[in-house]
């Protein structure tokens, strides 16, 4: 690994600071009044030359990778965007190597591995724990992808203007174009979309499907076994689901399975009406589908005239709001939580209890007792914990993956990894019930 003197030195010039946030704030929720405790860690600081998308932080939050510039070229006149001369690559504060181009770093589920794209000898190629595999024209998407258990790496490949995907190494048939590969949850499988002759398919493990128009949304149930998508042809968009087609609307949203892998749900469109498909049935004027953990539950969006209700295994809710969406269930599928916009503001709604502030990111702990989102507050983002303020950042993080790094580490304790200014840093929340 070659380690790269004064560059490195500033991407580790805050590994080992620490800085301890008191917060002692009280609120009334459902289950109790609690008191939250925070104390934050850098863990690393970034370079002003990073490029923010190619940001990944380990699911557990504790590894950080970016790709960032290396000698300002130019700033174009249009944009302001700027140019370099070259790209390096930085892992734990440690800069991998230097090159032409750089794409996105990305850590394994268990955070063990890591893997990113880079320019050698004029094509790129993906390098998977320091090994680097043969080289393209180019790598599409610019991260590449592990599978659940971090056993498998894949990506898709562009050579002499042929789409191909790469499978720990292992190279796939060649296509006009292709996209969207991906694992099932039981890392066991393979799929991508696909195109040749001016038709579109889907390729799993290794066969070919039915020809269509289009296809996107390619996803595996929990254990593997069945496997849906969407699909268009003509005017008519539909799910597939394990080879046979659905119902035709004119638009419809990838499909997601139930836990069991018995039922399928997703949102869908028929001329101006907006409906929810769960199973065999659907629900005229509802929006996308949630299940919850255990499968027995369900919840969507309903609109009712201009307004929109959360509807909850085929009970309204009893407030209505300009819009809203599902977050999601807690892991024992008791309480819910979903987001929605009301007269004075955005709002996060838990049990119909609704909070100040709306936020994509919610996350229950593992005993549903308690609920962390990040919302904005003026021109910064608060962790907030059953209602009360943890403590506020210039913005929370994100993966490679688009999903916040939050999570529980048990039922009173909660992390997070945010941005003060060029700072990562990772907030470790104790909640005390009172």
């Amino acid at each position: 690994m070659r380690r790269m003197g004064t560059i490195a030195a500033l991407v580790l010039a805050c590994a080992a600071s620490v800085v301890v946030t008191p917060v002692s704030a009280t609120a009334q929720t459902r289950a109790s009044r609690v008191r939250l405790s925070a104390v934050e860690t850098c863990l690393t600081r970034i370079e002003p030359a990073v490029i923010w998308e190619s940001l990944d932080v380990s699911r557990d939050g504790k590894r950080v990778g970016y790709a960032m510039g290396v000698g300002e070229k130019a700033i174009a006149p249009n944009t302001g965007s700027r140019e370099y001369r070259q790209m390096a690559v930085v892992v734990d504060g440690v800069v991998q190597e230097q090159s032409r181009w750089a794409g996105g770093v990305v850590f394994s589920p268990d955070g063990k591995r890591v893997a990113y794209a880079v320019e050698r000898g004029g094509k790129r190629c993906v390098v998977v724990d320091g090994i680097a595999g043969s080289g393209y024209d180019g790598i599409r998407p610019w991260v590449p992808v592990f599978s659940a258990d971090g056993r498998h790496v894949g990506y898709v490949a562009v050579r002499n203007g042929k789409g191909l995907v790469i499978i720990d190494g292992i190279e796939g048939p060649e296509y006009d174009s292709v996209s969207d590969m991906v694992f099932s949850p039981d890392s066991r499988r393979a799929a991508c979309a696909a195109a040749a002759a001016g038709k579109s398919f889907v390729v799993v493990d290794g066969v070919e499907g039915p020809r269509y128009d289009g296809v996107w949304g390619l996803v595996f149930s929990r254990d593997g076994r069945r496997f849906a998508y969407c699909a268009s042809r003509g005017r008519d968009q539909m799910v597939v689901l394990d080879g046979v087609e659905g119902r035709k609307c004119g638009w419809v949203q990838q499909p997601s399975f139930s836990p069991d892998g018995r039922r399928i749900a997703y949102a869908a469109r028929r001329g101006e009406t907006p409906i929810a498909v769960v199973g065999e049935k659907e629900y005229p004027g509802g929006g996308e589908p949630v299940f919850s953990p255990d499968g027995k539950r369900v919840a969507f969006p309903m609109q009712v005239g201009t307004k929109s209700v959360a509807m909850i295994d085929g009970v309204r809710a009893d407030r209505e709001y300009s819009s809203l969406w599902i977050r999601g269930f807690s892991p024992d599928s008791r309480r819910i939580a979903y987001t929605a916009q009301a007269e004075n503001g955005m709002v996060t709604v838990v049990d119909s209890e609704p909070y100040e502030g709306g936020s994509d990111e919610v996350v229950f702990g593992p005993d549903g007792r308690h609920l962390a989102c990040w919302t904005q507050r003026g021109e910064g983002w608060a962790l907030i914990v059953d209602g009360v303020v943890a403590g506020v950042y210039d913005v929370f993080c994100r993966g490679t993956d688009g999903r916040a790094r939050m999570g529980f580490a048990d039922a009173g304790s909660l992390w997070a990894i945010a941005h003060r200014g060029l700072d990562v840093v990772r907030i470790e929340v104790k909640i005390k019930e009172e």
